[in-house]
């Protein structure tokens, strides 16, 4: 996947792919709450139709509930034999605030889901200080993979998952399990993005808070 530049011992890739993918569905009222029975599914299901062409060096993933199961369901459905990492850049420490979580229930739990409209760049506008948080996280971790990697696989929440984008204007906010593609290159920063899966849209089990 990734590209590399010499020959024989040493060699290191000058461009790497980093799958960042959305947890699954979760549930409601706990503050760290797991995932539905259809949100593992959902995790299944991207894994299958996404994923399964695609050679994996590492996991990386959250410290939330969510973020370890739709890990394991991945790992689990793709027989990957590589390593799953925790890292505290993938964990949502950061809450949006009220204009902007209120957007966001109503663009993901609407039927018609990315035709809401409800791009990353509202996000940006509805609340920069988190975007900005969640941005610096995900550069951070970005840095921290070590450059022998050629493809990994991130598992987070958004919008970290998002914060990163290259199009945020044209590039809507994603339903559970979605996944950005983004190229870096050696030094950890970002060539290009790109939406591979929107998400699944679903109403919840019962209304977020």
């Amino acid at each position: 996947m990734g590209e590399e530049t010499g020959s024989g011992i040493g060699t290191m890739p000058i461009a790497s792919e980093i799958w960042v993918t959305r947890h699954g569905q979760k549930k409601f009222g706990s503050a760290n709450p797991s995932l539905t029975e259809r949100g593992q599914m959902q995790a299944m299901e991207m894994a299958q139709k996404y994923l399964t062409e695609i050679k994996f060096d590492a996991i990386y993933r959250g410290a939330q509930a969510r973020h370890v199961e739709t890990a394991e369901i991945v790992k689990v459905t793709l027989r990957l034999s590589c390593d799953i990492l925790e890292t505290p850049a993938l964990s949502l420490t950061h809450h949006m605030n009220d204009d902007a979580n209120e957007c966001a229930i109503k663009g993901r739990n609407h039927p018609d889901g990315p035709a809401v409209g409800f791009r990353v760049d509202t996000w940006l506008e509805a609340d920069s200080i988190l975007m900005d948080n969640c941005f610096e996280q995900f550069q951070n971790f970005l840095r921290g993979i070590p450059r022998k990697m050629n493809t990994v696989l991130a598992i987070s929440s958004s919008p970290i998952v998002e914060s990163a984008t290259t199009d945020p204007e044209n590039t809507q906010l994603l339903g559970e399990c979605g996944i950005i593609k983004y190229i870096i290159d050696g030094k950890g920063l970002i060539l290009s993005s790109e939406v591979i899966f929107e998400g699944f849209f679903e109403k919840p089990p019962q209304e977020s808070t």
